[in-house]
């Protein structure tokens, strides 16, 4: 976990925010129990989703890697400022549309963050662009 969080740090320090990830097998259940919506953003050099544009309220957004590492690969291009999982190029400001759940258990994130530790966590996968 160490080794994770040094990581983490340095990539604070290149301009990229942190994404949370957690590992999940291939078939995964829990990520198909809740829908929600909202605003891909960085707060606190953290990725979040808000709930609406104006909105304080943010969640951390926790995306899953399988444990074959085979599906969801996730990366962020700084330069265009752009969220890549799954293939799919996400953009700050977009409405995401997101699978998952809420109240998150943080001890399952494979890179934990002191930037994204005052956030409760959103948990899940992107659905796809709704705005």
């Amino acid at each position: 976990m160490t080794e994770n969080i040094k990581q983490n740090e340095a990539k604070e320090h290149n301009n990229s925010p942190i994404i949370l990830r957690y590992n999940v097998p291939v078939v995964d259940p829990v990520l198909t129990t809740a829908r929600n919506f909202g605003y891909l953003s960085v707060e606190n050099n953290c990725l979040v989703i808000k709930l609406d544009k104006d909105s304080t309220t943010s969640m951390a957004l926790a995306l899953p890697i399988s444990e074959d590492k085979s599906q969801w690969q996730t990366q962020w291009d700084s330069k265009n400022q752009t969220l890549i999982f799954d293939g799919q190029r996400y953009q700050l400001g977009q409405r995401l549309d997101l699978g998952g759940h809420g109240g998150f258990d943080p001890k399952r994130i494979s890179n934990p963050s002191p930037a994204c530790k005052d956030y409760s966590i959103w948990g899940g996968y992107i659905i796809g662009i709704l705005e």
